[in-house]
């Protein structure tokens, strides 16, 4: 169901849901919550992305490369460049190593938000 909010950008119903599973003892897994970060990437809403992925990094599960992507693309399509690099790095940090999906994602917000020199 949180995949579905996330091919529909549909944020407020995927952490509803991710609430849900919480309260019926149901602890989310990273499916649960890279479905969740990609319905705000989609959502345009970067900041809950974010949110998700550090709220994995203080608990379980931890975040695997595809949240990192996830996270990343939500800066993108905000035009975060800062924060897209931010979570670049956490990932590599992480012992997370970006992948090419990352990696291209990076350079498509430096792209957009005019920061091609850096």
């Amino acid at each position: 169901a949180i995949s579905a909010c996330a091919k529909g950008g549909n944020v407020e119903h995927a952490f509803d849901l991710l609430e849900q599973m919480k309260q019926a003892m149901a602890a989310p897994d990273a499916i649960s919550y890279n479905s969740a970060i990609s319905a705000c990437a989609a959502g345009g809403r970067w900041n809950l992305a974010l949110d998700l992925v550090i709220r994995m990094q203080l608990a379980r599960p931890t975040p695997d490369q595809i949240s990192y992507n996830a996270a990343i693309s939500a800066c993108e399509r905000s035009s975060c460049w800062q924060m897209a690099l931010f979570w670049l790095a956490a990932a590599t940090k992480g012992r997370r190593s970006p992948n090419e999906i990352g990696f291209n994602t990076v350079m498509s917000v430096f792209d957009k938000a005019g920061q091609w020199q850096l």
